[in-house]
């Protein structure tokens, strides 16, 4: 198979199984959980896994970017996110 080709990532994570149990680890699996599991579905944990970690990655780099940003902007986001649901 040919490297970076659109199906990589439908495959999986390829070789790099000690970084998914890591990842899945970090994540609050357990190893009896993992043991169990199919590579179907360590991949498919695995991925979602890393979309929360970027999707928090971006929400912290805004969040430095409203806080440099100033203004009332800012004072309103922080107002909202102060407020209990």
């Amino acid at each position: 198979a040919r490297a970076g080709g659109a199906g990589d990532a439908a495959r999986g994570p390829g070789n790099d199984w000690p970084s998914v149990l890591a990842t899945l680890i970090d994540h609050g699996f357990d190893w009896p959980w993992i043991e169990r599991a199919t590579s179907r579905q360590l991949s498919l944990f695995y991925r979602i896994a890393v979309q929360r970690e970027r999707a928090l990655r971006a929400d912290r780099v805004e969040d430095i970017n409203a806080g440099f940003a100033g203004g009332r902007d800012v004072t309103a986001f922080i107002q909202k996110l102060r407020n209990p649901l």
